[in-house]
């Protein structure tokens, strides 16, 4: 029969492995929910340039559609910046499992030679992980802030400047709003933790 020590020891290892497998199950469910930002982006970005450029039953000029264009940053200032919060509130799951999560575990008596959550450092310590999030971090740049970019380019080509104040303003604030979801997505890469 195990002693008062033992008992709060099994006590205190389940409640850890509970909080373990929550926080891990809700790390799945945004890496999921993450991961299909980017379709959804592709989608969304391919549905608004073929009604904006080739739908043909469109009775306007060039400059009325090119307003059209301006809801693509919107696309991407939204969806980038959703991408870039949960891929934040990723990292930070990851980071309280390897850091305070495995020395709660650790602590507890019994699990001496016993390698907990090895796997949340392992992962991490593979040759070519600093390229691999170049890479992704580029990725992220080019599906979200330079997408919308590359819409207000094709808005300003297409209407010739002729927006009016409102199309004006408009643009100066996706720009911006741009800018800040390209500074979120690199701020919060983990480069400079790794």
């Amino acid at each position: 029969m195990p002693n008062e020590n033992e008992y709060k020891n099994w006590i205190r290892f389940e409640s850890l492995s509970r909080e373990y497998q929550v926080l891990k199950s809700e790390q799945s469910a945004r890496i999921g929910f993450r991961d299909n930002l980017l379709y959804v982006t592709l989608a969304s970005m391919g549905a608004l340039l073929g009604f904006s450029l080739f739908d043909n039953s469109l009775d306007s000029k060039d400059s009325e559609r090119a307003l059209c264009l301006l809801a693509g940053p919107w696309i991407s200032i939204i969806l980038g910046w959703t991408y870039s919060i949960n891929d934040r509130a990723i990292t930070r799951i990851a980071r309280y499992t390897e850091n305070q999560l495995k020395k709660h575990f650790e602590r507890l008596e019994g699990l001496d030679s016993f390698s907990v959550l090895e796997w949340e450092t392992i992962h991490r310590s593979y040759k070519g992980r600093f390229a691999r999030k170049l890479i992704q971090i580029s990725i992220d740049l080019f599906a979200f802030p330079f997408a919308g970019a590359f819409f207000l380019v094709l808005a300003i080509q297409k209407s010739k400047m002729d927006f009016g104040n409102f199309g004006l303003c408009l643009i100066i604030l996706e720009v911006i709003l741009l800018i800040l979801v390209a500074g979120h997505i690199i701020l919060n890469s983990g480069l400079n933790s790794d």
